[in-house]
């Protein structure tokens, strides 16, 4: 019987629009009971906030006198989740608001203006009523000195008059002062309401006067910090969810699905990717890329005005554009890879690219999976409707409320695109990922299998949970409750994917979204909002209009012929096979070309690239060396923390890291040069150290806060030192002068001076319920050489407890703007640079998977490669594991963490090993027989020699922007030198890769150097500037840089790689070793030395190795 009978009788499609129907009135009825919503009632449009914040900034003289305007409709979503899940519930939110208690929900405005730090941002309720502000000054803009009582008077008198601020409940509980660098004393003052809490939140107001003006106004509530630890524990688990949903779409979707899917779908010649390809990258240049400039108008609120306007939208469109870029080649082989199982899998289905011909389109069949698909999206609404009204009300679970008003989507130029285009992209994309590839994939697998059916029922229900799992990182609770949510609807999908293909499936996932996303549309009212409400439905109906212009166009309802289904498709005929297997690049080598010049002088001047090298190198470094392990650390911070606190050490978990120098490094190096760095290192410049941290991993959420941390050198000296308090313990409460006291003699105990000696900057107190902390700030202006920067001592208290000592530098905030717009600037260029790079190494990974299926390809060399990087990345990420112990946020289930951590740790090395692997595997086989003409294994180390001198060459006269600090990571590994190994040893390999690929593609486009040899030239300037270019910190050294490598490029690849690609492992381990030699010398820390002269060995043996398995292949 005919699989699509069923639905060519009356009575299906007349229960199918019965059903429908009824779903639609559910839906209709019972939308709001099912979702949480939050009335606000918006009566301030986005214009008007922009108009008013305009007038108040001219009658209070607030910001910049120019300034661009930016303006967003937010929400305080912290208080929100807090009042919904611990104060009381929607009802106690939706009160506070009515009550004007607090507004959560209020537009912001932003007014600012290029290059200038002074900036304003005004608050107002949805009403449109003032609701606060915040003026950002420079710190050297000048102003008055005044003291607490003056400034206190001028901020309740400004915030009552300007503002109209009812204080009548307030009371003072905070009162900072900070002294700015141009003598401007800035005081902070924050009051709580006495009459009024919400739970253990407090209502609060701070006011800021800068000077003699009052800056800031903002109504706060200040909640517990129980709360936001209890809530990120929560959200972990979600976290931990979406993260195996990535695990299993990466091993199984993408290497199981599309790499080896395609794989296989290329050796039987299934492949139909042009199109899949066109829609892909179509997909996401309107999902990504124009979403992303279609959200410019609001972006502006989070730009750096340190740096241009011009660059910031050119950075925002670059990084759109590149973004679409990966998502279109992610989208385009889902869909390559889903559509070729799917025909091969399913004979009666019809063509997917086929759908919309003209023979097809017009067809009952597609006419009747298009209504279909849409009357059967009314029937997952209703069923989500009613999931969430029984899991609400019966099960207690819980998902954040929310709003259909978003005025924001009326500021960007085109409401519609992101309903649309997100859509889209989610139905394309996830039905070929999660519905396809599994389903059509298990058909394919267990076809000839007697448990065919069970497999298949059995990934019907996997893929699900698989497509569940990804969307589990909604803020739901509990966290598994959109897996749940989704088992029946998409087992639904998957069912009707089996029987009719994808296009159902698409569309109705497609006008699903499009409904969701789509809501503030229809709820939004501005002048011509209809035209984007009429553009948004004629987009939802598309699949249905294209139907019908073809019936209209052929005049009639017709059969779909067999011709348009899969089983009347067939493979292209094969291209003649090559004769031999390494015709694939037709190399002419020459008899004598041992002899040719480049290697008849290779051993002398390989002595010349050896003095270049030790000439133009340093064998010295700007940092202090380390002296201690880790081991010692370890032991040093448990000797402090058992004087201090006398606590058991054995009752906490312990991890390190190595922290290296910053921005501040770089600032003193500039503005002070070498003499005065190295006068200020070890002192209020923190040299490289080991952090140690104690914390706990186990116990409730609240005992897990207490942790310290502290800063040991390498020399053994303890350099900083914290301690976390619970918010919630109790402590003194400190008058100020009694904690100034404190402070004093804690700054005698740890650094041998005291508060007499010094500048005080900043007194910042923070009232707790059950204590006052402290944050003492003060400035050494004896010891410090500069005229600009400060260098500062902190000290704070946690009641009459030390909670953290430690010195830094101040950098001035006009050089850390001028620094933000410098990288700015060359971030774009760098990220250009590494795009080319990795750009060249994914098309040989795709060329490499090309010449697999067409037996151009060493499967022995493939595994050794993607074994042995797999090993050392496995290794790697063990021996350094403390790293990964360090930074975990002590609000996460411990479990949570260390299993997302695994997940993505291990996820990227092994497809760096498979991608570098298939690399390896097919370059040999671009050598032509003839190459049977040894080069000595010493004249091509001796050409790699020479090339690492001319690389010294150039590297001696890079500007030296900041000191010279070697890396320091493997310090920390549990076997220093293991570490050394495993971070230099893949470069081993990484390198011969890319030279390899960039030699073949030159073999390629010149013809062995014999035409257009002239853009074989410009290849290399391109590569050599790109490799310069991915750690630019000057473009007037990037440039003749570039062209010096990029010559160099050029050279060794006419005279040397173009005719032997077999010398190229040795010759790049040729300029490895001189490096590996200068950082055994530099020796930086222990295990520094052992590590590189093993790195030498390894490299060496690789890529002997390496040039032996080539030579075999190719023999």
């Amino acid at each position: 019987m005919d699989q699509f009978s069923l639905f060519r009788k009356p009575i299906t499609w007349v229960i199918l629009v019965l059903l429908s129907l009824g779903s639609g009135v559910f839906v209709y009825q019972n939308f709001e009971k099912a979702n949480p919503l939050v009335h606000v009632d918006i009566s301030m449009s986005r214009d008007s906030a922009l108009s008013m914040a305009s007038r108040m900034s001219q009658r209070l003289r607030l910001g910049p006198e120019r300034f661009r305007q930016a303006a967003s409709f937010t929400n305080d979503y912290r208080f929100q989740n807090y009042v919904e899940l611990e104060g009381g519930g929607l009802d106690t939110f939706s009160v506070v608001m009515q009550r004007g208690d607090y507004h959560p929900y209020r537009w912001v405005v932003r007014q600012f203006q290029e290059y200038n730090p002074r900036e304003v941002l005004f608050r107002f309720t949805p009403e449109g009523k003032p609701y606060g502000f915040k003026e950002k000054l420079p710190e050297d803009f000048k102003g008055a000195a005044l003291d607490s009582a003056r400034a206190r008077y001028i901020a309740e008198e400004a915030a009552q008059k300007d503002w109209h601020a009812n204080m009548k409940n307030y009371h003072l509980v905070e009162h900072s002062i900070e002294v700015l660098p141009s003598g401007r004393i800035d005081h902070t003052f924050v009051y709580e309401n006495d009459t009024k809490s919400i739970a253990d939140g407090k209502y609060r107001l701070r006011l800021v006067v800068s000077g003699d003006r009052l800056t800031e106004l903002t109504w706060f509530v200040k909640i517990p910090e129980a709360f936001d630890r209890k809530y990120e524990e929560m959200r972990s688990s979600n976290t931990t969810l979406s993260s195996i949903a990535t695990l299993l779409m990466a091993l199984l979707y993408g290497l199981g699905g599309i790499v080896i899917g395609l794989f296989f779908l290329m050796k039987r010649r299934y492949v139909l990717w042009r199109k899949a390809f066109i829609w892909g990258f179509a997909i996401c240049f309107f999902s990504v890329f124009l979403v992303e400039a279609n959200q410019l108008p609001l972006s502006w609120l989070y730009y750096e005005t340190s740096t241009s306007a011009s660059n910031y939208i050119a950075r925002t469109l670059l990084y759109g554009f590149l973004s679409a870029i990966g998502m279109g080649a992610l989208v385009s082989l889902s869909i390559t890879a889903g559509e070729g199982m799917g025909r091969m899998a399913f004979p009666r289905h019809v063509q997917f690219w086929h759908v919309w011909s003209k023979r097809a389109g017009s067809s009952k069949l597609v006419l009747g999976q298009t209504l279909g698909a849409y009357l059967f999206m009314i029937i997952v609404l209703a069923f989500d409707i009613a999931f969430y009204m029984f899991t609400t009300r019966h099960l207690g679970w819980w998902s954040p409320a929310g709003t259909l008003s978003d005025p924001d989507i009326l500021a960007t130029p085109f409401p519609w695109l992101s309903p649309f285009s997100v859509s889209l992209q989610a139905g394309f994309w996830e039905e070929a990922m999660f519905r396809a590839i599994p389903l059509a994939g298990v058909v394919l697998l267990t076809r000839n299998w007697k448990s065919h059916r069970f497999w298949v029922i059995l990934v019907l229900i996997l893929q699900t949970v698989v497509f569940g799992l990804g969307h589990a990182n909604y803020p739901n609770q509990p966290s598994y409750a959109r897996v749940v949510e989704m088992l029946v609807p998409f087992v639904i999908f998957g069912i009707i994917y089996l029987q009719f293909g994808l296009l159902p499936v698409i569309i109705t996932h497609y006008a699903v979204d499009v409904f969701w996303i789509s809501l503030p549309l229809w709820v939004a009212s501005s002048p011509g909002i209809w035209i984007d409400r009429i553009i948004i439905v004629l987009l939802f109906l598309t699949p249905l209009f294209i139907i019908l212009f073809f019936r209209f166009r052929n005049k009639k309802w017709t059969e779909l012929p067999d011709t348009y289904r899969n089983w009347a498709w067939r493979p292209p005929k094969p291209e003649e096979e090559e004769t031999s297997r390494r015709t694939m690049a037709p190399f002419a080598v020459e008899s004598d070309f041992e002899k040719r010049p480049v290697f008849k002088w290779i051993l002398p001047v390989a002595v010349f690239g050896i003095l270049l090298w030790a000439f133009f190198s340093r064998f010295d470094h700007d940092d202090d060396s380390m002296t201690i392990k880790r081991k010692a650390a370890l032991g040093i911070a448990k000797k402090e923390m058992a004087q201090r606190i006398s606590l058991d050490s054995a009752n906490w978990t312990v991890a390190t890291t190595v922290k290296e120098g910053g921005t501040d490094h770089r600032f003193i190096w500039q503005e002070g040069g070498p003499e005065v760095y190295r006068q200020l290192l070890g002192t209020f410049l923190e040299p490289s150290h080991f952090m140690v941290r104690y914390m706990k991993t186990e116990g409730s959420v609240e005992e897990r806060t207490e942790e310290f941390r502290m800063g040991v050198s390498g020399n053994g000296e303890l350099l900083s030192y914290r301690h976390v308090f619970p918010e919630k313990q109790p402590g003194a409460n400190l008058s100020r002068s009694e904690a100034s006291e404190l402070v004093d003699s804690l700054l005698h105990v740890e650094f041998q001076t005291g508060i007499f000696r010094l500048k005080e900057i900043s007194v910042i107190p923070e009232k707790l319920d059950k204590r006052t902390d402290w944050k003492f700030t003060y400035a050494d202006t004896a010891n410090y050489p500069l005229r600009t920067g400060e260098a500062r001592y902190q000290v704070q208290l946690a009641g009459n407890k030390l909670a953290y000592f430690g010195r830094s530098i101040h950098v001035p905030e006009d050089w850390q703007r001028e620094y933000r717009d410098r990288e700015s600037k060359l971030s774009v260029w760098r990220t250009i640079s590494w795009l080319i790079l990795v750009a060249v190494v994914i098309a040989g990974i795709v060329i490499g998977i090309i010449r697999w299926t067409k037996g151009y390809f060493s499967v022995r060399l493939f595994g050794i490669m993607t074994v042995f990087l797999t090993v050392v990345k496995l290794l790697s990420v063990a021996n350094g594991w403390s790293q990964s112990l360090y930074a975990y946020p002590t609000g996460q289930d411990f479990g949570n963490y260390i299993t997302v951590a695994l997940i993505f740790q291990l996820l990227g090395p092994l497809f760096l090993a498979l991608g570098m692997g298939v690399v390896a595997g097919m370059l040999p086989y671009t050598i032509v027989a003839q190459e049977r003409i040894d080069v000595s294994s010493r004249k091509q180390f001796g050409l790699g020699l020479l090339l690492a001198g001319i690389i010294a060459l150039v590297r001696f006269f890079r500007p030296e922007l900041m000191p010279y600090i070697p890396w320091f990571g493997a310090a920390n590994d549990y076997i220093p030198w293991l570490g050394v190994v495993f971070h230099n040893v893949d470069n081993f390999i990484l390198l011969p890769v890319f030279a390899w690929l960039v030699t073949l593609g030159l073999n390629r486009i010149t013809h062995m150097g014999k035409k257009r040899n002239a853009a074989g030239v410009m290849i290399s300037l391109l590569m050599g500037l790109s490799i310069t270019g991915s750690s630019l910190q000057q473009f007037a050294y990037m440039v003749p840089a570039g062209i010096v490598v990029g010559l160099m490029i050029w050279s060794v690849w006419y005279f040397a790689f173009r005719y032997s690609p077999s010398i190229i492992p040795v010759v790049m381990a040729g300029i490895l070793v001189p490096e590996a030699v200068r950082q055994a010398i530099i020796a930086a820390y222990p295990g520094a030395m052992t590590g590189e002269i093993i790195t030498l060995a390894v490299g060496l043996s690789i890529a002997v190795f390496w040039g032996r398995e080539v030579r075999k292949i190719t023999a």
